[in-house]
């Protein structure tokens, strides 16, 4: 998913969880107004016939507004289309509500200007309300039939004009407000997706520690293109297609998380890139985005680490009567270019060149020569005091002229982290 595709989805949750909260809002609004018109009509001690009438007819009112609440906070949560509907009742429903019943007041009223007054409070309030949809268009609609009850309230309870224009100015500003926090609040929203977004990329290629360094710089690395020293390392399970025709899909996809779970911690742990999962097999790199100077000696550990856990592995295994796991590593250090690579649409950091060619082909002459770890004469020149080795000798790559000198590790003389 893009990061737009990321704001757009963003924006419509958003937009759900603010329907959901004036839903309920509306209705504990209106019950609460309800309640207030039956203890003015019914239990206040009045001996105003017109006081009285005018609060009964509003407690009718505001009950059947209550019902209509209720039933659009009842839809939005179980249908998808009332959803939508609700989007709109602000504008739709609540203002020409509200303004029916204060005309109705007002006719029924000796103070008929109060009544307007309070008229204007209650629709500035459905204007600001509005703002909580992040749609512009509702805004403008409900600040705009907000405006027109206003003025028809305000001729019936014979407000001057001069009031009658300072409660649009009114709106005015109202209107003007919302759409500063409207775009403040899109804004926020934008900034911490992309700060989601750019986060999870980041742990998505690389250690905990380095993430969280380059999460603290302004300028994001991936996506400038650039050239460096990287040592490169392959993996790849052996016989793989053998042993997953013994299990069913799940099982593959199960068997393979857990593998793919401990080998990325043993890359993790050396301060190594995940470039990508290549089924079975991974990608990984060393000296890049941070650089280390040991970036070599960090590679032919990780590799002996992964070993390590693949005898753990198989330790396992063995206690369930399970075959034994092999894995094939490949090492080459040179120089490769690191970058964005990709369509608009899909992209993805990686590094591209004949140093990443050379270290997938060294990865498969694991199968031919038997031994678990090869790495080329590149990377055994940074780190031939670091272990004891093997010498395999020349060997023929596939798409290269002249062979390759390549070495297999055996005990470390370095102690681990």
């Amino acid at each position: 998913m893009t990061i737009e595709e990321q704001l757009k989805e963003a924006l419509r949750s958003v937009q759900r969880d603010n329907i959901h909260r004036m839903n309920r809002l509306r209705v504990f609004g209106v019950a609460g107004f309800a309640v207030i018109s039956a203890i003015a009509a019914y239990l206040l001690d009045s001996r105003d016939l017109q006081w009285k009438t005018g609060w009964t007819t509003m407690l009718m009112g505001t009950s059947a507004y209550a019902l209509m609440a209720m039933i659009l906070y009842l839809g939005s949560r179980l249908y998808r289309g009332f959803r939508q509907v609700s989007r709109w009742a602000v504008p739709l429903v609540d203002i020409p509500i509200i303004v029916a019943l204060q005309y109705i007041q007002i006719e029924d009223s000796t103070n008929k200007e109060a009544i307007a007054q309070f008229t204007l409070s209650v629709l500035v309030c459905c204007s600001l309300l509005s703002a909580f949809t992040l749609d512009l268009r509702q805004l403008g609609i409900a600040i705009g039939v907000a405006a027109a009850g206003q003025m028809f309230v305000g001729f019936a309870g014979g407000v001057s004009m001069a009031g009658q224009m300072a409660a649009l100015v009114v709106f005015a500003l109202v209107g003007w407000i919302c759409l500063f926090a409207g775009r403040n609040r899109v804004e926020l929203l934008t900034r911490i997706t992309r700060a989601n977004a750019r986060r999870a990329r980041l742990q998505r290629y690389f250690s905990p520690g380095v993430a969280e360094l380059l999460e603290k710089q302004e300028d994001d690395m991936l996506c400038e293109g650039s050239e460096c020293e990287l040592t490169v390392v392959f993996t790849d399970i052996r016989g793989f297609t053998r042993l997953s025709e013994a299990l069913e899909s799940r099982d593959i996809i199960h068997f393979l998380n857990l593998y793919h779970a401990r080998m990325v911690q043993a890359v993790f742990e050396h301060g190594g890139t995940l470039d990508k999962y290549l089924g079975d097999g991974l990608m990984i790199y060393f000296n890049a985005p941070v650089q280390q100077n040991d970036h070599a000696l960090r590679a032919v550990k990780c590799a002996m680490a992964m070993k390590r856990e693949i005898a753990a592995i198989n330790t396992e295994r063995s206690w369930h009567g399970e075959d034994q796991l092999r894995i094939g590593i490949g090492i080459h250090s040179g120089q490769a270019v690191l970058g964005d690579i990709g369509a608009p649409h899909r992209r993805e950091f990686t590094a591209i060149g004949d140093t990443v060619n050379l270290a997938s082909r060294i990865e498969e002459l694991t199968k031919e020569v038997g031994h678990d770890v090869l790495v080329s004469q590149a990377t055994f020149e940074q780190v031939r005091d670091d272990f004891a080795w093997t010498s395999i000798g020349s060997v023929p790559v596939p798409g290269r002229k002249e062979p390759v000198e390549v070495y297999a590790p055996g005990i470390s003389f370095q102690p681990e982290r």
